[in-house]
């Protein structure tokens, strides 16, 4: 019997050979090779206007690959860029790369003059079949460049690419993972609000979570764990842009690009700065506003994201899309000011001042969200134009939701009541998982890098702390294999205590991390008290399981991390993409 992942890898594959798709899957990731060739654990990054990615500094005389062997069909594609960030002379450079033998005969297959006036980076598609014919498949890539002025020439992400064939599996669907930053659940129409007919519609036809909840009530910590599959207690990362994630802990985007996908993101950025780029062969930052009032650019990041798509058509990849659209201020567009006629509007509080709902209005709010559902949709008319519908799975998700008064506070960050915690989580993947479907269980963002690696028949990484939700998406009934509850922390500076949540089906806890017996604990049975009015103090009962389990996870995940060197180099007889074969 096939298990659920390897048979949705040969479902994906029918249906792609059964539309006739061609297909280039990744052979070689040149920046990173050069990166272990030198002993680096991760290949070099640059930032040009508002992108950054890897790249390939050129150096004198040049910069050399080892031999790599290129098969049929093999073709390079890169992008050119110049930082000339501190040089007023501007941005003119000279590219040239040559393809050398084993036998010392070489042959000039690129060169190109980079205007002052061009766009920050210019991608380039170099076919090497005549090359390989006329040097053989045994090559070394030369890559030289100068620019005037004293700025830096950049051979942005260069990557072999070559049709899948028997040595060479391409992997079996796209990812696009949407982060809706600060989207309470509840505002949904799919979740019982105000309709959303673009995310309504993609329910309907996937998979909804009918309990998510965010893994902090900020942005850096709660992404940290969708981008990890650890919670906070383990990459520790904070509030504040400043920090980084471990260094042996990998990130999605890394073990996807490891495996064949070809990797992007398209962000407002702010909190979610540089410690969020890693495996990221290109990450975009659509930003405006400051940090703490960012001014949601959705149609930007869409915009960007359908460009990025048709350019990556014919390859495997992973595409992260963040947006600040929703967070505070609420700026809505006209269209979308006016409540709509409907008893579904978020319900005010009448023991806070008036003030604060002008100052917050939860109407503007919903303006927000109907706007940002309107705009995605022309991100799945995107996928139906370039024919990647039904090769695409979409998760559509947040980081946490927004209070407007129901415990006295607004906005998020400080406290962890359902309004600052409850999220969506849907999956959408027509003809590869059944439509319609409604999972009980409880999940959060540390369930998604679990579950879509089981979905591409990989197996987590033993540091993961999220569960594998593959089987709940695509079979009933839906089980989950682990304690049905999710951990949510209030991210303090580090030292002592701080507040943790724990969410099972129908109650809550908020306790002290780490705990300590007889020290402040309360229980809100949600199947009674959806509104969390009424705390039960259960400081003085016994050990309770999930703080206990919660240390021992913690601790788990903390020493396998910190004993073990995640990001080694590939093995150098692999003749694939960097780690290739291996996800830990």
């Amino acid at each position: 019997m096939l298990r659920a992942g390897a048979a949705l890898v040969l479902a994906l594959a029918a249906a792609a050979a059964a539309e006739g798709t061609a297909r280039r899957t990744p052979v070689y990731f040149l920046a990173d090779e050069l990166a272990a060739a030198t002993g680096l654990a991760e290949a070099t990054r640059a930032t040009v206007g508002p992108e950054s990615g890897y790249v390939v500094r050129s150096a004198s005389p040049h910069v050399a690959t080892k031999s790599l062997h290129l098969p049929a069909g093999a073709e390079l594609r890169l992008r050119l860029g110049v930082d000339a960030s501190g040089h007023a002379d501007g941005r003119r450079a000279r590219f040239s790369l040559r393809a050398r033998a084993r036998d010392g005969a070489s042959a000039t297959i690129m060169t190109r003059a980079f205007r002052a006036d061009e766009p920050a980076w210019v991608e380039a598609r170099i076919p090497l079949d005549q090359v390989g014919e006329r040097l053989g498949p045994d090559l070394r890539f030369l890559f030289k460049a100068r620019a005037e002025g004293g700025a830096v020439p950049l051979w942005g992400d260069p990557i072999v690419v070559a049709p899948p064939g028997d040595a060479l599996r391409a992997p079996p669907f796209n990812v696009v993972l949407v982060s809706i930053d600060t989207l309470r659940a509840d505002r949904l129409g799919c979740y019982g609000g105000p309709a959303t007919p673009t995310l309504d519609r993609i329910a309907s036809e996937g998979a909804l979570v009918e309990v998510a909840t965010g893994a902090a009530p900020s942005t850096r910590p709660s992404h940290a764990t969708m981008m990890t599959g650890v919670y906070p207690c383990v990459h520790h990362l904070g509030t504040e842009p400043g920090d980084a994630l471990p260094a042996g802990l990998p990130t999605l985007a890394e073990l996807l690009r490891a495996q064949g996908w070809v990797t992007g993101a398209i962000t407002e950025g702010g909190y979610l700065d540089a410690a969020f780029e890693r495996g990221f062969g290109t990450y975009r930052v659509d930003s405006a506003g400051t940090l703490e009032r960012p001014t949601g650019r959705v149609e930007d990041v869409v915009a960007d994201a359908r460009g990025w798509l048709a350019r990556h058509a014919d390859e495997r990849f992973f595409l992260f899309l963040h947006t600040y659209q929703t967070h505070f201020p609420y700026t809505p567009p006209a269209p979308y000011r006016s409540p709509p006629a409907t008893d579904r509007r978020i319900a005010r509080n009448p023991a806070v001042p008036a003030a604060e709902y002008e100052a917050h209005d939860p109407d503007l709010y919903d303006g927000e969200v109907r706007y940002t559902d309107a705009t995605l949709g022309r991100l799945f008319a995107a996928l139906d134009d370039l024919g990647l519908g039904r090769e695409t799975l979409v998760i559509v998700t947040s980081d946490h939701g927004e209070a407007f008064g129901e415990h006295g506070h607004f906005l998020h960050g400080e406290q962890l009541y359902e309004e600052d915690l409850r999220i969506p989580l849907i999956w959408w993947a027509p003809g590869l998982l059944p439509p319609g479907r409604r999972i009980p269980q409880v999940a959060g963002p540390a369930d998604i890098l679990p579950t879509l690696l089981q979905l591409a028949g990989l197996q987590p990484p033993a540091w993961v702390q999220g569960r594998n939700f593959a089987p709940a998406l695509r079979e009933d009934p839906p089980i989950v294999v682990g304690e049905n509850m999710v951990y949510s922390e209030l991210s303090l500076p580090a030292g002592g205590t701080h507040p943790v949540a724990v969410r099972g089906a129908d109650w809550k806890s908020i306790f002290s991390y780490p705990w300590i017996r007889d020290s402040p604990m309360i229980l809100f049975m949600l199947s009674k008290d959806r509104g969390e009015r009424n705390p039960a103090d259960i400081s003085r009962e016994r050990a309770v399981s999930w703080t206990t389990y919660l240390g021992q996870e913690c601790a788990r995940t903390t020493g396998l991390i910190a004993a073990r060197n995640l990001l080694r180099p590939p093995d150098p007889t692999s003749g694939g993409p960097r780690g290739r074969g291996e996800t830990g």
